[in-house]
């Protein structure tokens, strides 16, 4: 039994790399696909929070959102989804409250996620190899 959503992606990325693992309109993700973009991103958002930071993460309905909440918890931070369009005050009172200033939307999907998604997608044969699922010893 898996304890937790990245253990079970870890092990699909293993055991079932092909199988369709999220999708939306615009983009589908096998297993390993997924699993590399979640390393990625985290390693891309490890560089600037500590351990348990708190991530504000804008609520898309996608793809990206569900890489985005995932390479959080990948990189041990803390998403916390807000809605799409949320008013600033909205925003600033989560920031103020959960002591963060970072706010991941929709514009790093648009910029960055893409190409990172068109990178995972292209040969696989020339990826390099990543680090496995980090467990800890209770």
């Amino acid at each position: 039994m898996y304890t937790s959503v990245l253990e079970a992606i870890y092990e699909h990325s293993r055991g079932r790399a092909k199988r369709l693992a999220v999708a939306d309109e615009k983009l589908s993700l096998n297993y390993e696909e997924l699993w590399r973009l979640i390393v990625l991103k985290a390693s891309v958002l490890g560089e600037g929070f500590a351990i348990s930071d708190y991530v504000l993460v804008e609520c898309s309905q996608d793809v990206a959102f569900i890489v985005k909440c995932l390479a959080c918890q990948y990189a041990g931070l803390i998403s916390v989804p807000v809605e799409m369009q949320a008013p600033l005050e909205r925003i600033w009172e989560l920031q103020r409250k959960l002591g963060t200033t970072s706010l991941i939307g929709r514009g790093d999907y648009e910029i960055g996620d893409k190409e990172l998604c068109s990178a995972v997608q292209s040969d696989a044969g020339n990826r390099p190899a990543l680090e496995g699922f980090p467990r800890k010893d209770v």
